[in-house]
């Protein structure tokens, strides 16, 4: 008798129409199926053409996810037909408080689904069953590097090297991991006290935090690019090709992160599974791009 396929990890990203696009194309190409919840729906449906060129699945979901019912039934719908989330990527706007919380939510309904029978499973083999949530091994990511390009990285090291042991100790974390993009504002310690204390009120889901900063610019005198000794440009492919040549603009100073820098970066976050990331830097604050 031949072996039951296994199903695609299922993944939800939210605002995936826009800088998150790449990422939901990437994890695509990676064999999981992801729903990807915009208000755009000829986007949507863009997205979902160009995964399909590679025989990639994106499950389109337009809704505006400040309507809470709205969201919730877009999200069981797609559980529905493509199985429980495993991996949910969450970037949403202050002005949407139960956005996080209808996700959460709906993540946690269906895990309990997932924990109950696995438990039936367990009893019935009398062996401990391990299994790996969607999104891990998202291998082949190589974080950019570089002058100027410090790669993404966990905000606590330590804790980012305990999580390893114990995975090599073999005890994964089973439950649905949501990783909540973190813009700006929401890095300063008053507005991450909130944020932190929600995610300990849902301890069936595996909360993780990627936080979007900013990145310092070199002076043009100290960038190298091209073959003759310029500033910036060239064919050499130095700091001058940086994607949409944000570094070099101006004689140091700061600038926002850009599309690429942000889905690479939470890509790298979701390979190691850092419980807290930080892509470019958040401090200090008064050193922030007007």
């Amino acid at each position: 008798m031949s072996a039951t396929p296994h199903p695609a990890p299922h993944t939800l990203v939210v605002g995936g129409t826009g800088m998150l696009r790449d990422l939901c194309l990437a994890l695509a190409m990676r064999g999981q199926v992801v729903s990807v919840i915009a208000q755009d729906a000829a986007r949507l449906d863009a997205l979902r053409v160009e995964a399909e060129r590679h025989a990639k699945v994106i499950n389109p979901l337009p809704v505006d996810y400040g309507h809470a019912v709205q969201l919730s039934n877009r999200i069981r719908s797609a559980q529905a037909l493509h199985g429980p989330i495993t991996l949910a990527v969450c970037w949403v706007h202050g002005d949407s408080p139960q956005a996080l919380p209808t996700i959460a939510e709906e993540l946690k309904r269906a895990a309990s689904g997932i924990g109950h029978r696995a438990s039936e499973e367990t009893s019935e083999r009398g062996e401990e069953k391990k299994g790996l949530i969607g999104g891990r091994g998202v291998g082949g990511f190589q974080p950019p590097t570089g002058e100027g390009l410090e790669a993404p990285h966990p905000a606590d090291k330590s804790e980012g090297s305990e999580e390893k042991t114990k995975k090599k100790r073999g005890e994964v974390d089973s439950r649905p991991r949501l990783f909540h993009l973190i813009g700006s504002m929401s890095t300063r310690p008053e507005a991450r006290a909130a944020i932190e204390k929600y995610a300990l009120s849902v301890p069936e889901v595996a909360w993780r935090r990627v936080l979007l900063g900013f990145k310092f610019m070199k002076p043009a005198s100290v960038e190298h690019g091209g073959t003759g000794g310029g500033t910036g440009g060239g064919t050499g492919g130095g700091m001058g090709s940086t994607p949409s040549g944000a570094l070099g603009k101006a004689p140091g100073g700061s600038r926002w992160l850009t599309n690429e820098e942000i889905w690479q970066g939470t890509l790298a976050a979701i390979e190691n599974d850092w419980t807290e990331s930080v892509i470019g830097v958040v401090t200090p604050w008064a050193k922030r791009p007007g």
